[in-house]
């Protein structure tokens, strides 16, 4: 998994290589390997005005790739969308979950897998409204 800010996402991708945008948004250590990497992305509502710029990157960074995903929101405008992540990699060693409030997580599946990607907009939410306490 990962985590982007729009803050990591280089500006002029004419200026920087493949690798340099890969290490700056965090994904220095996934390569163009045998297998295509399939990006599964969920961006806050505050990252909208990156989202461009960072499905770009992917497409120069990742050629092949294919990406999916949809922005994270929230029943009521009075509230943040929270990102929730799994980071299997921390300065201790252990596997950490996290909750965020802002940027894009996302997950790199590789791997013989197939992806297909259909669009759905207008979506409404299915069921009850739940409050997660722990």
């Amino acid at each position: 998994t990962f985590h982007v800010m729009g803050d990591d996402i280089p500006e002029d991708l004419g200026m920087v290589s493949s690798d340099d945008w890969k290490n700056n948004v965090g994904l220095g250590n996934f390569d163009n390997g045998v297998d295509d990497e399939v990006f599964m992305l969920f961006p806050s509502p505050s990252f909208q005005n990156k989202v461009d710029k960072f499905l770009g990157g992917l497409s120069y960074a990742f050629p092949t790739s294919t990406t999916f995903g949809g922005v994270a929101s929230t029943v009521s405008s009075l509230s943040r969308a929270r990102l929730f992540r799994y980071s299997s990699i921390n300065v201790g060693g252990t596997g950490q979950p996290e909750t965020l409030t802002d940027g894009c997580v996302g997950a790199v599946l590789k791997g013989d897998i197939q992806v297909k990607v259909m669009v759905s907009q207008g979506a409404k939410p299915v069921g009850g409204i739940y409050r997660v306490v722990s």
